[in-house]
């Protein structure tokens, strides 16, 4: 028999470690972006107040940022690039609608023949949007959503802007999932990382990559869409990524903050 002083002790350790993992579960949440668009409501052209352009390239000076991102939609002005996922009808998926740093889907920098002395020099360059939330408690969040880009993203939680004459970046901050391209596609992210009490940023760097034919050279649009959960048609052609996507979800759900 051990003495009633040793149980005694035992139960409260059990208890302060059981509370103990009480309270760290209390600060894990997960992290679902809005998608993108502020839903069919918004005309083309309209803005999204949920994302913010966050930084430009130094080089691009028309607009100073932060601002809110615009929407495309339709097939006037505004009008998405048919080999952008959901086409003109910017159908899009779950509802999202791409976003832009334009009224217009089009390129920062003009296009034309190829000149290697050319200002702005004809490289890729990015844009960085952002989404911000905040939370009660500092801890570990868990974020499971798709998106795509035009051309490839990568999504960063916190961290600095890293202001460059073309390709702003993210620096200290926790990459979410990996980077993906392929502008007809929803791919998952999914990924964690440590959240702040107070005011926190998903970033989304979507670059834009400069095409070189050797005779002419162009730049295509910047764009980005973000969807918790995709359309049936989008899960078909991102299966390979599916299974990750479901167990990711089923480990812990929480209504999306605004």
């Amino acid at each position: 028999m051990f003495p009633k002083t040793y149980l005694a002790s035992c139960v409260r350790a059990c208890i302060v470690w059981t509370l103990s993992l009480a309270v760290a579960d209390v600060h894990a949440a997960t992290i679902d972006p809005p998608v993108t668009g502020s839903g069919v409501s918004v005309p083309p052209g309209g803005s999204d107040p949920n994302w913010q352009v966050a930084a430009l390239p130094s080089l691009y000076t028309s607009a100073t940022t932060p601002y809110a991102a615009f929407v495309f939609s339709g097939t006037g002005a505004g009008a998405v690039p048919s080999n952008w996922l959901g086409g003109a009808s910017n159908a899009g998926a779950a509802g999202a609608r791409w976003i832009g740093a334009q009224a217009v889907p089009e390129s920062l920098f003009p296009s034309g023949p190829v000149d290697p002395g050319a200002n702005p020099p004809q490289v890729n360059y990015n844009v960085i949007y952002r989404y911000s939330f905040n939370e009660t408690v500092a801890g570990p969040a868990d974020f499971a959503f798709w998106a795509t880009a035009d051309n490839e993203v990568r999504f960063f939680l916190n961290g600095t802007i890293a202001a460059d004459a073309m390709a702003p970046t993210i620096v200290g901050g926790t990459q979410i999932g990996s980077i993906a391209d392929g502008f007809g596609t929803l791919h998952s992210f999914t990924g964690s990382g440590s959240v702040i009490a107070g005011t926190n940023h998903l970033y989304a760097v979507v670059t834009d990559k400069w095409n070189d034919d050797g005779v002419v050279g162009t730049w295509g649009y910047t764009g980005l869409m973000v969807s918790p959960v995709p359309e049936p048609a989008s899960l078909v052609l991102a299966a390979p990524v599916a299974a990750a996507f479901v167990a990711a979800r089923f480990r812990r759900r929480s209504v999306p903050r605004t």
